[in-house]
């Protein structure tokens, strides 16, 4: 599979993911809540640094951006994927603020981005589906202020090899353990 059909294979999860996306941000979702404990992070970060707007990118059915508009922050956001906006814009509505704070949008196409400047730009598992890390991370830099912050989520091997839960399960069985050179019967 090349890079491109790849970019369009995550578009399609996303899309299909879109109806209970927002569930991985709220206290007690039964699976390793990683998307709620990076989201506390970076709110506690832009609070410590004073940020007043924020870009969020790949901000999916808008979870974070209702907690930063909660909190107070000026927040807008994009996705790459149709029904990511969709749902979105439901649940900004839902939540009494502005369904067009989101719009779709695709980080590696210029001409798709906003033109205004931001004090901090979040991408939070962004950039395993980017195809050019150079040109996206130099239009994240076109959208910030003078002194703006980027919070990029990279999840690793370290994360895998200690969170225990389904990036643990496909570390272990397809990086670390090679299964094919283990007998038939180990697996049973």
């Amino acid at each position: 599979m090349d890079l491109k059909s790849g970019k369009e294979k995550s578009k399609e999860y996303y899309d299909q993911e879109a109806k209970d996306y927002i569930q991985m941000y709220k206290e007690g979702y039964k699976e390793y809540p990683a998307n709620l404990i990076r989201l506390n992070f970076v709110v506690e970060r832009l609070r410590h640094n004073e940020v007043k707007t924020v870009l969020d990118v790949g901000c999916g059915t808008c979870a974070p951006m209702i907690r930063l508009l909660k909190e107070g922050f000026n927040v807008k956001g994009f996705d790459f994927s149709e029904e990511m906006v969709k749902e979105g814009r439901k649940e900004l509505e839902k939540a009494g603020y502005d369904p067009n704070q989101i719009f779709q949008a695709d980080l590696e196409e210029d001409r798709t981005l906003p033109q205004e400047k931001f004090d901090a730009i979040i991408a939070l598992g962004v950039f395993p589906h980017i195809l050019n890390e150079t040109k996206t991370l130099s239009n994240l830099r076109g959208m910030l202020s003078k002194h703006g912050l980027v919070f990029i989520e990279f999840r690793n091997d370290l994360f895998a090899s200690y969170t225990l839960n389904k990036y643990s399960l496909d570390f272990f069985l397809n990086r670390v353990i090679d299964l094919s050179s283990l007998p038939d019967d180990t697996a049973e």
